[in-house]
């Protein structure tokens, strides 16, 4: 019950506060639903205009049995409803008459109630004179045949138009739009409350109150039917053998569950995460701030939607990828720190922070697979080293590059997604997206250790991936795929080895076989690159279409690229002499790097490489990247040290 009180708490805290005045949290009682047919009426409660307009979210006021209505006596809701509740004479054209009288009774005891408004009465007025149908069809804004009201164009379908809900507005009234007045609202909540008589003990708040066994639905978006909590189940095996009644298992009060409703459905149109149908949301209880939980390090440093945050948080410049020299580690550190720092001053050293995951099963239940609660400063230290752990370099799906951690579906992506060339998109199955960011957030908020599976899958992805790098059409997506795969691979395995150290720079003095040979390859890719960028020649370079075969048999393959080298590199001798030169006595120094085993070079060894070869091949290419001070002529005409991805390598 947790997470009732903490929701509960997150509404009494944000309810009404001027900072959250754009989108407000929902009264109680309240529920949203899209509307489609606008009604304005006069004081006197007599017709002043009507429109169909595109689909419009309007807070719908509702009563604990209209908002869980079903079945074949179906509870009416106040003011605004469909339009077979709301029109007379509705049964000439296949409506139900009974439902018309459920809504006229409903609107009848709030309008002669000490909690009646000039509006209810002016809306009672027009539904009890019962010239809606007459005023809709005169005004052409409904058309009927005969005795058949004729469907009604919305968007790129058709609705039946008694199944579409109506709002009203009444001119002249201090505020118009009945659903968005607060006044009325409140009046709404105190009729409704003074119907029930029924108190019991709430166990999610301690006190008596008035109890409910209806709680809301339409949670995630304003179609879903999944309840968290339900208990109509009086034949099943809900409580029977253990209790009498439904009530003697669970009892919540009436307020304390729409305040957490409300809260719960606020928070994840704010600032909640959706994949599928499953829903991650993460907040402080004091303030709502959102917790940067499943952001990258991009995002973390320059969010997207800076109306969602409070001003000053996180809007630290991010460490771009053209810095990825020695002092990388350093400068992502610093602005990493920065940021959180940003959050902590939000945050505050007392509030608490809250993560919850959503997911239903079925459309009538929904389930919350994944719950935490922890003091805000310590999710944020959390946040902290799970950036710190996974920093490397990183391509946005846009091309930019930015030093730090990947989000989790940049991870789910990586392993799992397919480049489809004719969108242009990366395509990846909600249902194994959603399964790998349940696999990381224990290891971003509990600290366990990262799926090792996954490393091993975004290895064999990017190496399989490297010569896909040039489609037919020339996009430079394809290349951006493969730099944004090779950036999770590495951040990947360097987190599930902490103990080796890497540094996000180029390590000379680490000799280990898979991280020499990764040099090796970039140091060869680099090579024919120059040559064919030179000649003008637009294909990949061997080493990236023998990557897949490099990494099973590295010793075989490399002897392939050596003869297949040997023409560009004496073209190179030609037009590039001390570049060439540099280049060859770099690859001695590699090969002469590599250690023994049992009597017998490492190099010579030839089997499978480990993700750890990824690494040095993407350091020493970033290394390759950098440019120097060099005295020789030919060597300052070269533009940069290799060739970038806006030269159509």
């Amino acid at each position: 019950m947790s997470w009732i009180e903490q929701l509960s708490r997150t509404y009494d805290a944000c309810f009404g506060q001027p900072q959250f005045a754009q989108r407000p949290l929902a009264p109680i009682s309240t529920v949203p639903q899209t509307t489609q047919l606008h009604v304005q009426l006069h004081p006197d409660g007599s017709f002043f205009h009507a429109s169909i307009e595109e689909k419009v979210d309007t807070t719908l006021f509702v009563s604990e049995d209209s908002a869980t209505r079903s079945g074949t006596h179906p509870a009416a809701n106040p003011l605004t409803e469909q339009l077979e509740y709301c029109a007379k004479g509705i049964d000439l054209f296949g409506g139900k008459e009974e439902k018309q009288k459920r809504y006229l009774a409903q609107l009848k005891a709030w309008a002669s109630s000490p909690f009646s408004d000039p509006q209810v009465n002016a809306v009672f007025q027009y539904a009890e004179n019962g010239t809606l149908l007459e005023d809709l069809l005169r005004e052409k804004v409904l058309s009927a045949t005969g005795n058949v009201l004729e469907k009604v164009a919305l968007g790129k379908g058709k609705q039946d138009p008694l199944k579409i809900w109506v709002r009203w507005s009444v001119i002249g009234a201090n505020q118009a739009e009945t659903w968005s007045d607060a006044e009325l609202a409140e009046k709404w909540r105190k009729f409704e409350a003074s119907q029930s008589k029924d108190s019991r003990f709430c166990m999610a708040s301690g006190v008596v109150t008035r109890t409910t066994q209806k709680h809301p639905a339409r949670i995630r978006f304003t179609s879903d039917r999944s309840k968290l909590i339900s208990a109509n189940d009086a034949d099943g095996f809900t409580f029977r053998g253990r209790f009498d009644e439904s009530q003697e298992a669970l009892t919540i009060g009436y307020e304390t569950s729409q305040k957490a409703h409300n809260a719960l459905r606020w928070l994840i149109e704010r600032q909640g995460t959706r994949i599928g149908e499953r829903v991650v949301v993460a907040w402080t209880v004091a303030n709502a701030l959102p917790q940067p939980l499943l952001v990258d390090s991009w995002e973390l440093f320059q969010p997207q939607e800076e109306s969602v945050l409070p001003p000053g948080v996180g809007r630290i410049e991010a460490p771009a990828g053209s810095q990825y020299a020695g002092d990388a580690g350093q400068l992502f550190a610093l602005c990493l720190r920065k940021a959180i720092l940003g959050y902590r001053q939000e945050v505050g050293s007392t509030s608490d922070a809250v993560i919850m995951v959503l997911d239903s099963a079925t459309k009538g239940r929904m389930a919350i697979p994944y719950y935490r609660e922890l003091p805000g400063w310590d999710l944020l230290d959390r946040v902290e080293r799970w950036h710190s752990l996974f920093a490397w370099m990183q391509t946005t799906d846009g091309g930019e590059r930015f030093i730090g951690a990947p989000a989790p579906q940049r991870i789910a992506d990586s392993v799992f997604g397919r480049l489809d060339r004719e969108r242009n998109t990366v395509q990846t199955d909600d249902k194994l997206r959603a399964a790998t960011i349940e696999r990381l957030l224990p290891c971003i908020v509990d600290g366990q250790p990262v799926p090792k599976d996954l490393a091993r899958s975004a290895f064999h992805k990017t190496v399989a991936s490297a010569r896909e790098r040039r489609g037919k059409d020339k996009s430079k997506r394809a290349y951006w795929e493969f730099d944004r795969n090779l950036g999770v691979a590495c951040s990947l395995h360097k987190a599930t080895h902490p103990k080796e150290n890497y540094a996000m720079s180029l390590e000379q003095e680490r000799t280990t076989r898979d991280y020499l040979y990764g040099r090796l390859l970039a140091v060869a890719e680099e090579i024919e690159g120059r040559a064919l960028w030179i000649s003008g020649q637009q294909r990949e370079t061997s080493a990236a279409r023998l990557m897949q075969r490099f990494a099973d048999h590295p010793c075989g393959t490399w002897r392939t690229l050596e003869l297949q080298l040997r023409p560009y590199i004496a073209q190179l001798r030609v037009s590039r002499p001390g570049q060439i030169a540099a280049w060859l006595k770099l690859i001695d120094a590699i090969i002469g790097s590599f250690g023994q085993t049992d009597g017998q070079s490492d190099f010579l060894l030839n089997r499978p490489l480990s993700g750890e070869f990824l690494l040095g091949y993407h350091c020493q290419r970033e290394a390759l990247r950098q440019p120097a001070t060099k005295n020789k002529s030919d060597e300052i005409e070269q533009e940069s040290s290799t060739i970038e991805e806006g030269e159509d390598q």
